[in-house]
């Protein structure tokens, strides 16, 4: 059994301000890295270029094992809560498929709506006042986050309990 609520979300560095109140590097890096265009970024989503020049779509082995370990059934539980405001019947959805998920009860679901349970996390952000190195007061903004639905998989493999927690962990 995997609770959700045990492993510590990946944490991100405090946001700075400069004096004018701005962020000192706006660009916000993609997770992987890529940019869109160019031939590294077609071969890494499946496609050759054929003998008349088109693009052709190959799915690999790899692809496969993936999308057949997505759709694996996985036995849930979303947890129940105090909170008056929060949904009775809390809901996701993967490539515009829904899964509701009744809170308190087991369910039968595919590994794809887990995952995005798993990553379904909301981040606040403090203030505090510090003293920077040269003397002055700065603020810096702590980030803080938390699972948006609480959940616990039951009776997982061994391989999906591994990824279920590299997922919680932010990896």
């Amino acid at each position: 059994m995997v609770e959700s609520q045990e492993h510590k979300p990946a944490t991100r560095a405090p946001r700075e301000f400069n004096d004018k109140g701005d962020l000192p590097n706006p660009t916000i890096p993609t997770q992987d890295g890529h940019h869109l265009g160019g031939t590294p970024v077609l071969e890494s989503l499946g496609f050759e270029v054929g003998p008349d020049g088109r693009r052709i779509r190959v799915r690999s082995k790899k692809w496969h094992d993936e999308m057949a370990f997505a759709n694996e059934m996985v036995t849930v539980r979303v947890h129940t809560t105090t909170d008056k405001n929060a949904h009775p019947l809390p809901e996701v959805f993967v490539n515009g498929r829904v899964q509701r998920f009744p809170r308190g009860e087991e369910i039968q679901v595919r590994r794809c709506f887990v995952e995005r349970l798993a990553r379904a996390m909301a981040t606040t952000f403090g203030n505090m006042k510090i003293k920077g190195p040269d003397g002055e007061d700065k603020y810096v903004y702590p980030p803080s986050s938390a699972e948006v639905i609480p959940f616990t998989v039951i009776g997982d493999t061994p391989k999906g309990e591994v990824w279920l927690k590299s997922v919680l962990s932010g990896s």
